[in-house]
């Protein structure tokens, strides 16, 4: 049996579906900093790739894999 490195994630209120082309990826800005310092990051889900989203924080925007449930059929 082999084991997945796939990490599940939560999706949230906070998670937006759009199409993940270069061009929008370009086009999103960095997050900002809060009045009390803390930097809240943007996860933007892929609307026709399920499972492949971007989080961007501050200076960076980062990929990620992730799927809705850990339940998998054996």
């Amino acid at each position: 049996m082999q084991t997945s490195n796939i990490i599940p994630l939560k999706f949230s209120k906070r998670t937006t579906r759009i199409n993940l082309t270069k061009s929008v990826i370009d086009k999103l800005l960095f997050s900002q900093r809060n009045s009390k310092g803390a930097v809240r990051q943007q996860l933007y889900w892929d609307a026709k790739l399920p499972g492949f989203g971007l989080l961007v924080g501050l200076t960076t925007k980062t990929f990620k894999i992730g799927r809705a449930s850990c339940r998998e059929r054996v």
